[in-house]
């Protein structure tokens, strides 16, 4: 499993307090072992950032995981499912973060917590293998 964060800006409106760095926060993550990068885009509903999702979904793999940090996961359909859609990316491997409203370590905790979350369904879901490989 690969987990890739995709942390959204929201352009720096009124959503974001001035505890939420965005230069920091990406290294903050990518300090954890289990997240292969972090990035962030100014407006990941923009069509700039429609055109990063677009493009990092075609080029994922099957193990590929996306959490998307940024307004909460109840409007990220709205904004972000057409891409989603088309690009016929499996629901369970793209989750929604809310960090709106939050300081670096709250939104560290939630992604983390997204991915901890992940790890434990992959964890559920593997096959146990015996002494004998089978």
């Amino acid at each position: 499993m690969t987990i890739k964060v995709i942390l959204c800006n929201c352009n720096g409106l009124k959503f974001m307090p001035e505890g939420l760095d965005m230069n920091t926060l990406p290294y903050e993550l990518e300090n954890d072992t289990d997240i292969a990068y972090a990035v962030v885009h100014p407006q990941l509903c923009g069509s700039g950032g429609v055109n990063m999702l677009h493009d990092l979904l075609k080029a994922a793999g099957p193990e590929d995981h996306f959490i998307v940090a940024g307004c909460g996961p109840e409007n990220q359909p709205h904004f972000l499912g057409h891409v989603v859609d088309e690009m016929n990316f499996p629901d369970d491997r793209f989750i929604g973060v809310n960090i709106r409203c939050m300081d670096n370590n709250q939104a560290r905790s939630a992604i983390l917590e997204a991915v901890g979350n992940l790890l434990a369904r992959k964890s559920e879901s593997a096959t146990p293998i015996d002494a004998f490989g089978g």
